[in-house]
């Protein structure tokens, strides 16, 4: 299997999201858990395909 995005939520404002920027991950809006659940923050990472530069074929 290979995923074309890697999801991650995050508390909005949490200090931990600059490691995720500097992962890769890229914010692309906010999600809801749930009817009354938290806002969270929707982060996304495109993992580098196999044969893409700096991957083995």
């Amino acid at each position: 299997m290979r995923p074309r995005w890697v999801s991650l939520l995050a508390l909005p404002g949490a200090p931990a999201q600059q490691l995720y920027r500097n992962l890769g991950y890229q914010y692309a809006g906010q999600y809801r858990t749930g009817p009354g659940g938290p806002v969270l923050d929707l982060l996304l990472l495109r993992p580098q395909q196999p044969g893409s530069p700096g991957q083995p074929a």
